[in-house]
């Protein structure tokens, strides 16, 4: 490994060989000079009959002002002279030594930006491999955003970055198995809606059976415990429609009691047994078609 010697600080050391910025000048004397010269226009007061003489007073003090302004001017002109030579003498020398400090800074920069991308690239390759692992689907994958501080913090410890990963994809694990098992249970739920729909139309034996997508929107979120009741109300109503349908077109007072004749013919319908396989059925499947035959009021038994 190669070693590089520190400089710490320089051998020759920055130091004025000779200086001349004082400048000197008669500020007393002239400020005194002044005073006594301009005393005897203290407290005078502008008349209509002295505005005259008044005016050119003012033109004489105020000739006086430029004329100090003008000095002060053209000296600081001359004092900025040695000061700009300075400056350009300064940054002569400061660009010896950013030639070599830019270079190496650029470098430890470039340094250090790989050296995070490095960190950045092991963080996402931690984060897929427990992603892979524990089968998280894309769609749920996106949900997993990493702390940008594990690989900016260059004291970040991958241990502890390890630990938050592990934290966050199990909480994302969580909520994939939360929908998948409520997606199941909806999906049970269709299913045993659809059983309950063919045995009732099995017993209405409707001219137009009913279709689970045509109450879909009447029995998806109702409790399984009101689903039968929800299921009947929709096949009474189907059936006075059909029935009302075939009736004949008499006064209203006749199909009222044609409608009493027809809620008593199912009563002499002709019976029989039919023998009916249902395979590969869970518990609460059974017990619903149990339950609905129990409804029906229909005699059957188990083989």
């Amino acid at each position: 490994m190669e070693t590089v010697d520190v400089i710490v600080q320089p051998a020759i050391e920055p130091q004025v060989i000779d200086s001349n910025l004082t400048l000197t000048w008669n500020n007393a004397e002239l400020a005194k000079y002044l005073e006594e010269k301009l005393e005897k226009y203290n407290g005078l007061v502008v008349t209509e009959d002295n505005l005259k003489e008044m005016k050119s007073v003012l033109k004489e003090i105020v000739s006086i002002r430029t004329k100090l302004t003008r000095f002060g001017t053209d000296k600081k002109r001359e004092l900025k002279i040695p000061y700009n030579t300075f400056t350009a003498e300064l940054e002569q020398v400061l660009a010896v030594v950013s030639r070599v400090e830019n270079s190496i800074a650029n470098q430890i920069n470039e340094f250090e930006q790989q050296e995070m991308l490095k960190r950045r690239d092991t963080v996402i390759a931690m984060i897929n491999d427990k992603v892979q692992a524990l089968g998280i689907r894309d769609e749920y994958k996106i949900r997993i955003v990493p702390n940008h501080k594990w690989w900016e913090n260059k004291t970040a410890k991958m241990s502890d970055v390890a630990l938050a990963i592990d934290e966050m994809v199990k909480g994302v694990l969580e909520q994939q198995q939360n929908d998948d098992d409520l997606k199941c249970m909806q999906a049970e739920k269709v299913e045993m809606i659809k059983m309950k729909i063919d045995l009732f139309n099995q017993n209405y034996a409707l001219d137009t059976p009913i279709q689970y997508e045509e109450i879909k929107h009447r029995v998806d979120n109702v409790p399984f415990g009101e689903l039968d009741s929800v299921i009947a109300a929709e096949f009474e109503k189907r059936l006075e429609i059909e029935l009302k349908a075939k009736a004949p077109q008499e006064p209203v007072e006749r199909v009222v009691e044609q409608d009493a004749v027809l809620e008593v013919t199912p009563v002499v319908e002709e019976t029989a047994t039919v023998t009916y396989v249902v395979k590969n059925i869970n518990s609460r499947q059974r017990k619903a078609i149990t339950d609905t035959l129990i409804r029906l009021g229909v005699e059957w038994s188990e083989i």
